[in-house]
This record gives C-alpha cells, sequence and structure tokens, in this order.
C-alpha cells in the first residue's frame, strides 16, 4: 500500500471534509459524497491505484469491514 496515498486521502477526508470515519461519510448529503468521490477519484489516479488498492485504504480509514 502507498504510504504517500494514504495519507493524502486522509487529509482529504479529514481536513478538508471532517471525516474520521464511515459513519461521518454516511451523514452527508449524496452532493457533498459526489465531490469527494470525484476529489478521491483523482487521487487514486495521481498515485495510480488500482480499485482493490483504493478500497483497501478507503477501509483503513473509515474503519470499515
Amino acid at each position: 500500500m502507498d504510504k504517500l496515498a494514504e495519507q493524502s486521502i486522509i487529509k482529504i477526508l479529514n481536513d478538508e471534509y471532517g471525516i474520521k470515519n464511515g459513519n461521518d461519510l454516511y451523514k452527508m448529503d449524496s452532493e457533498d459524497v459526489a465531490e469527494i468521490y470525484e476529489n478521491l477519484k483523482g487521487e487514486q489516479e495521481e498515485y495510480d491505484l488500482s480499485d482493490e488498492e483504493m478500497e483497501e485504504i478507503l477501509d483503513k480509514i473509515l474503519n470499515i469491514k
């Protein structure tokens, strides 16, 4: 797993959106979630992460699974 990518995603979720766990994300309205998704897709492309790697990072950060 790419630590730099993970740190960048944490920064986006925590600092820009105040998301600390999965519950915070589920409480957001759909427009905000769509914006977050677009930002995270950009990070995924920038760090050349597979869908599986991105899912692993998000699961870890959001304490899902």
